[in-house]
């Protein structure tokens, strides 16, 4: 028996390397092949994953969202609630002199003055805070849209027009008016992080794409 194995041996070692030679690289290339096509796979799916996604941003970003300024809000916080505490701080003092000086229709006048300023603060600037994060007015080729309200496309706006309030050459106020067939909406426009001038260059740039669309 061992001088079979002998005998065969060589014959073995002779034919080993041919059959071995000749399927290494077919497995090697299948090998390859398999690699390849699944490391292709998914990177075909993350491009359309990428596609779908800036297809989806550039279609949000037609529209334009206009927000409140915090810093605007802050310096119109500081200057009523100001106000309101200068005025409280002076009737607390002429209300703590009464003994020396009798109290008269002053006392009154800054007890008023000063609560109207909170009452103001909590009617018209807090509300503001409120919705800080959110936009104040959106602008699309779809028209004008106010929260709470339905859009007014460009073709229904009969006015939109920016109104300023001021006392002695400072602005003291400013509303958005639109109007449409039947409806009226508007905004607190002091606090906008934009001025009337970018506001109404928004409005034309868009209605501009509707027009040359049409």
């Amino acid at each position: 028996m061992q001088l079979v194995q002998d005998d065969l041996l060589p014959d073995f070692r002779q034919a080993l390397p041919k059959y071995m030679s000749f399927p290494q690289p077919i497995v090697l290339r299948l090998f390859a092949n398999v690699d390849m096509t699944a490391a292709q796979a998914p990177r075909e799916k993350f491009c359309k994953v990428s596609q779908m996604t800036v297809s989806g941003s550039v279609s949000t970003s037609v529209s334009h969202n206009i927000y409140r300024s915090p810093i605007k809000l802050t310096v119109m916080t500081a200057i009523i609630l100001g106000f309101a505490t200068v005025l409280g701080f002076v009737a607390y003092a002429r209300f703590a002199d009464r003994a020396r000086v009798p109290l008269d229709h002053t006392i009154y006048w800054l007890i008023g003055l000063s609560g109207f300023a909170v009452l103001l603060f909590c009617v018209r600037v807090l509300p503001l805070w409120k919705h800080v994060a959110s936009p104040a007015i959106s602008l699309s080729a779809d028209g004008i849209t106010f929260p709470g309200h339905p859009t007014a496309s460009w073709g229904d706006i009969t006015e939109n027009d920016w109104h300023s309030l001021s006392v002695i050459f400072i602005t003291a106020g400013a509303t958005v008016v639109v109007r449409t067939r039947g409806r009226r909406m508007g905004s607190e426009a002091m606090t906008l992080t934009c001025g009337a001038d970018e506001y109404f260059a928004l409005c034309d740039k868009f209605r501009a794409r509707v027009t040359h669309h049409d």
